[in-house]
């Protein structure tokens, strides 16, 4: 530093390292809140509900559920008929309900026993809902 200067010049490297510096700091505060969403959303799935469908009332509910019953809405419950769906299936029927209120599951069922549908009518119910 001399006299015509009241500072000294910042060199490429110091500037380069307060950058990394601040970018490593904001890395860190989006860890921070996905840490924090991650707990939350643990704290939440600790509610897990097990559904099993068992004896004559379950196996009639199921046989007698409409998809609009279990919150599907009115066009794609229109798309199932077309395609001569009039009731969901049993992997449908336990799912659903919870799917379509955006919470993750684990479903586990035969091949053919309707699991596509079970996945893709929540994502084309939120597509619908909002384009």
């Amino acid at each position: 530093m001399n006299a015509d200067t009241p500072f000294e010049p910042a060199s490429i490297d110091s500037i380069v390292a307060k950058h990394k510096l601040k970018a490593i700091e904001k890395e860190k505060e989006k860890l921070s809140k996905q840490q924090r969403k991650a707990s939350q959303d643990l704290e939440e799935s600790k509610e897990i509900a097990t559904v099993q469908i068992e004896g004559d009332e379950d196996i009639k509910q199921l046989i007698e559920a409409s998809f609009a019953e279990l919150g599907v809405c009115p066009e794609i419950c229109k798309a199932c008929e077309g395609m001569g769906y009039k009731h969901p299936s049993k992997i449908q029927y336990e799912s659903l309900p919870y799917t379509l209120k955006g919470r993750d599951i684990i479903g586990l069922a035969e091949t053919g026993s309707g699991k596509t549908a079970a996945f893709a009518i929540p994502v084309i119910q939120k597509l619908l809902d909002n384009p």
